[in-house]
């Protein structure tokens, strides 16, 4: 984590990095090659174009509002990976839901990417580490986030950190291929009394 420094996201300076970084690390993954991987990838890019014309596309509005951030993290004066913090208010496109307790001041970790080159180096560390304090500030009780199959780099990166997965859906890709989602979750509240 050395010379790695986490903060908040400036539209003048960050914007062209940001939406590299989004776009190649989720365009970047490696898709398992099967009879259905052009589909799967068809699919990962109509994802992207969805995002990038709707909170990719305006992160100010979307990420900078109470109770949310949008941070990135720089090393050696270039921006190299992302995070979003937004509140998770349940999901109303109806994809699969958090099981989360009425009430409960939750926070989604969303739009973690890692530029290639910097990946092992110690920077998503710092981005998740950086996001839970920020969640913490801001009074979160629980962050939850969902990760693709194809990022089992993410999911080592966030168990490593406390992250319990606690669910996965398949979601059909074509008769004989499903994509597994993970979900993950972790408390912020103290067991110590």
């Amino acid at each position: 984590m050395a010379g790695v420094v986490v903060r908040g996201y400036n539209p003048v300076t960050d914007h062209a990095s940001v939406i590299r970084i989004f776009k190649e690390g989720l365009l970047g993954l490696k898709f398992p090659d099967i009879p259905s991987r052009e589909r799967i990838v068809r699919g990962y890019v109509e994802y992207v174009e969805g995002c990038l014309k709707q909170d990719m596309g305006d992160i100010e509005e979307y990420y900078c509002g109470e109770g949310k951030r949008f941070m990135v993290a720089e090393k050696d004066g270039h921006v190299c990976g992302t995070v979003a913090l937004d509140r998770y208010e349940g999901r109303s496109d109806g994809g699969d839901k958090h099981d989360v307790p009425p009430g409960m001041k939750v926070a989604e970790l969303r739009r973690m990417s890692v530029d290639a080159p910097c990946r092992r180096m110690g920077v998503g560390k710092a981005l998740l580490d950086a996001f839970e304090a920020e969640c913490r500030e801001l009074g979160y009780a629980e962050i939850v986030l969902t990760t693709s199959e194809f990022q089992p780099g993410a999911m080592r990166l966030y168990e490593a950190s406390g992250f319990i997965r606690y669910k996965v859906a398949s979601y059909p890709i074509d008769h004989n291929t499903a994509l597994g989602i993970h979900f993950y979750r972790k408390s912020l509240l103290s067991t110590h009394l």
